[in-house]
């Protein structure tokens, strides 16, 4: 090795683990150097004429010329070489997308004891919450789940349509670069690329990034490389609003490993294996398929454009809401109908419903939500009297879901049973059921729920019945009954009752019920008879802490 490549060896040594600016700056004093010590030779090492037999001077030689060039130059260009070389980026995502390929399998552990476990030559995939619900899925569809408050597996399949999508090299890649729980509709704005460092060893990190419905940047997945195996080290995915507040933490942190083996089944995520596998998916009976297809007809044909008024009655802490309805806009808000020192009585044992919007007049509800056709607005406020108050407003918008009626209250609770899965039978009504009434029930594992269908009122549920199996014998948890029914003028039925009994939570289940009684009235309007700002979601965000993701 000469002198002037052992000097650039050097130069390479000390610039290697330098930061960027460092490294231009290191390389700019060096060349910088080179070029004046060429420069500052005495002149007469550079300029030494020929003289002619005539004794003038003759032009320079050419030769001379051009290696004296050569020698200011190839430094300048030596400089330019290494600086377009360390603009270079040190690891690119694709780089480490193509290593990550070449495993077998994936498994990263997180933070909060959530695991998941990619085979990366079949696809098959594993996941196991920080709660204990396992996931088991194949790349044709097949998945398998299993929650710890249940005792079945249940079966279906991931995706929607007829054929799962293609499934690919990149296909485990993806779940771990791109944040799936980004609503959808919003814009990626793509990934910026960081020097990092972890324990004391220089990484990459990926930022990942998406603009919201307010404009803002949201940062919701970090992942960090090591530029010498080119693998994945950790990964960073930022917690939607609902599991922030559950999980109490922004993020959670997971590190990568690279085993030849992993889980063969569901079982070995901790799923009990006595647990039958129910399959979620299959078809109904073609007298059970015919009945729901009535029922949707006639939830279809009830009319989308009202206000509905709906309070709890008694005179215990309870709740009252105002919703409008107007096609797909939608908005809803409800009051906490608390004794509050300073603050009208709630009328609780009143019918008339101007009563009850009159009082709302009092008080500014605790939640509030408005969905149009392109956003979905929500917002909750400080309430009086209560001891867990948030201190300021909070709103959030996010993209519309268009989620169509509250099935827990009518007009939704009505034919909900017409969509559950995995589909329900028919049955023998049992002994005290009206005349006239089919009767249909669902059982999935220790759960058996019944539905009173009413065929003479466009195949509405007169009453839900759900059990669970207790100790070998059927004990009930929940009754739900809907009573005091009016004919609408455009035909529908609507029940303005809900009678609410429960027994308890499973599997302390008791004998005497809870009861609750529910009233509703509706109103058929035109969109111009609702008020003028009832859809108006901007409004919500106003003096808000505000929320997108």
């Amino acid at each position: 090795m000469n002198e002037q490549d052992t000097q650039i060896e050097e130069l390479l040594g000390r610039i290697r683990f330098q930061s960027r600016a460092d490294r231009d700056e290191q390389i700019l004093r060096e060349a910088s150097a080179a070029l004046v010590i060429n420069v500052a030779e005495p002149p007469s090492a550079v300029f030494q004429p020929s003289r002619t037999a005539e004794g003038g001077s003759a032009t320079w030689s050419l030769a001379k010329i051009f290696r004296r060039a050569a020698v200011v130059l190839l430094p300048l260009l030596f400089l330019l070489g290494i600086l377009a070389y360390l603009r270079q980026p040190p690891l690119t995502l694709a780089e480490v997308a193509a290593e990550f390929q070449k495993q077998s399998w994936v498994h990263v552990k997180y933070d909060n004891g959530r695991e998941e476990w990619s085979n990366l030559t079949d696809g098959r995939y594993f996941f196991k919450d920080y709660d204990g619900r396992a996931v088991y899925s194949e790349p044709n569809g097949l998945r398998l789940a299993w929650w710890p408050q249940t005792q079945y597996i249940s079966k279906d399949k991931w995706f929607l349509g007829d054929k799962p999508p293609p499934h690919g090299p990149t296909t485990a890649w993806d779940r771990y670069v791109k944040s799936y729980s980004v609503p959808s509709g919003t814009k990626d704005t793509g990934t910026e690329q960081h020097d990092d460092v972890i324990d004391g060893k220089k990484v990459v990190r990926f930022d990942s990034h998406f603009k919201d419905l307010l404009g803002r940047q949201i940062l919701v997945k970090q992942l960090w490389a090591d530029p010498q195996t080119k693998l994945p080290i950790k990964v960073r995915d930022v917690l939607q609003l609902a599991e922030r507040e559950d999980q109490k933490r922004d993020a959670i942190v997971g590190t990568f490993s690279f085993p030849t083996t992993g889980p063969t089944d569901i079982y070995d995520l901790g799923v009990p294996k006595s647990f039958p596998i129910l399959d979620t998916d299959a078809k109904p009976p073609a007298d059970v398929a015919e009945i729901n297809t009535a029922a949707k007809a006639a939830w279809e044909k009830f009319p989308k454009h009202w206000r509905i008024v709906r309070w709890r009655m008694g005179n215990d802490s309870g709740e009252a809401d105002l919703e409008y309805r107007d096609d797909k806009r939608h908005a809803f808000s409800r009051w906490f109908t608390n004794t509050v020192e300073g603050y009208a009585e709630f009328p609780w044992d009143t019918k008339d419903p101007q009563v009850v919007v009159n009082w709302m007049k009092t008080r500014t509800p605790i939640e509030q939500h408005i969905t149009n056709a392109d956003k979905d607005y929500s917002r909750q406020n400080p309430s009086p009297g209560l001891a867990n108050n948030i201190p300021k407003p909070q709103a959030r918008v996010m993209r519309s879901m268009g989620l169509g009626d509250d099935i827990n209250f009518p007009p939704g609770m009505q034919w909900a049973y017409s969509q559950w899965t995995p589909p329900a039978k028919k049955i023998d009504p049992p002994a005290g059921t009206p005349a006239g009434l089919i009767v249909l029930r669902r059982e999935i594992g220790d759960t058996s729920t019944d539905y009173w269908i009413d065929p003479a009122k466009g195949y509405v549920c007169l009453r839900t019945i759900e059990q669970r199996l207790l100790k070998g014998q059927w004990k009930n948890e929940r009754i739900d009954s809907l009573k005091d029914w009016i004919q609408l003028p455009t035909g529908s039925w609507f029940a303005t009752t809900q009678y609410f009994e429960s027994y308890g939570v499973f599997p302390n289940l008791r004998d005497d019920a809870y009861f609750e009684t529910w009233h509703s009235d509706i109103i058929l309007m035109t969109p111009a008879q609702a008020p003028a700002d009832v859809f108006d979601g901007e409004k919500l965000l106003k003096d808000a802490t505000l929320e997108s993701y």
